[in-house]
C-alpha cells in the first residue's frame, strides 16, 4: 500500500523526517483540532506502552485524557497545565539514548505540551514532535536518534506495508480531514473537536500495526 498522490512529496528518503509535517503547515491549523490530531497520534501507539509498570502508564494516560479534554473543549489550556498527576518535569525526553521508554511515552508528553500551549508556533512545534515521535516509535529501539532517522526513511521508502508507513498515513488522513473540516465548518482556536469527529484510528484501508 502507498501514500496518496497528493503526498508523494513526503514519501521521498531523502527528506528529513520533519518534512512530512513542519510548523509552517501546521500554524494555521485550529488550536483544538491540533490537540485532537496530538491525541489521536498518542492512541495509535498506545499499544507500544503494554510494557511498562502500571504507574508509567496511568500517567501516560492521563496525559492523553488531558489533551483529549482540550480538543473537546471540556479542560482550557490552563487546565492543562495545571492537571494534577501529570509531572512532565520528571519524564526526562532528554537522553542520548532511544529507549522504550523515550518512544512510548514521547507522543503523550508531546500531546500534552501542544494541549498547554496559548501560541501557535508553539501548539504547532509541539504537534510536529508528536508526529515525529511515533513514526521513531513506529520502527522500534535505536541506539540514537540519527539511526532511528535513518530507519524511518528506509521504512517510508520501502515498498511493503510497513508500521511507519500505516502511522504517517493515518497521520496525514487526520491533518487532510480537519483542513477540510476547518474550512468547511470555519472552525477557529476555540472550535470544539472530538478526536472521533474526524473518524475511524485507524482509515479503512490502513490497518493497525500493533499486536495488543
Amino acid at each position: 500500500m502507498g501514500l496518496r498522490d497528493g503526498d508523494a512529496v513526503r514519501q521521498e528518503a531523502r527528506l528529513p523526517i520533519e518534512a512530512w509535517c513542519t510548523p509552517d503547515e501546521l500554524v494555521d491549523v485550529p488550536h483544538r483540532a491540533l490537540a485532537a490530531i496530538s491525541a489521536r497520534t498518542a492512541r495509535r501507539i498506545q499499544p507500544l506502552w503494554r510494557d511498562l509498570n502500571e504507574l508509567r502508564q496511568r500517567q501516560l494516560e492521563i496525559a492523553v485524557e488531558i489533551t483529549e479534554g482540550v480538543a473537546r473543549g471540556v479542560l482550557t489550556h490552563q487546565d492543562a497545565r495545571a492537571a494534577d498527576g501529570v509531572e512532565v518535569e520528571s519524564w526526562s525526553m532528554e537522553r542520548p539514548d532511544f529507549s522504550a521508554w523515550r518512544t512510548a511515552s514521547g507522543v503523550a508528553i508531546y500531546a500534552l505540551a501542544c494541549s498547554c500551549c496559548d501560541e501557535p508556533n508553539e501548539a504547532a512545534l509541539a504537534a510536529v514532535l508528536t508526529w515525529r515521535e511515533a513514526l521513531f516509535a513506529s520502527v522500534g529501539d535505536s541506539p540514537d536518534v540519527q539511526t532511528a532517522e535513518r530507519r524511518v526513511r528506509e521504512a517510508l521508502s520501502a515498498k511493503e506495508d510497513s508500521p511507519v508507513r500505516r502511522i504517517a498515513t493515518a497521520m496525514m488522513d487526520d491533518l487532510d480531514r480537519v483542513r477540510s473540516l476547518a474550512a468547511s465548518k470555519q472552525w477557529d482556536d476555540e472550535s470544539r473537536v472530538p478526536p472521533e469527529a474526524l473518524g475511524p484510528l485507524w482509515p479503512p484501508c490502513t490497518r493497525s500495526p500493533w499486536i495488543v
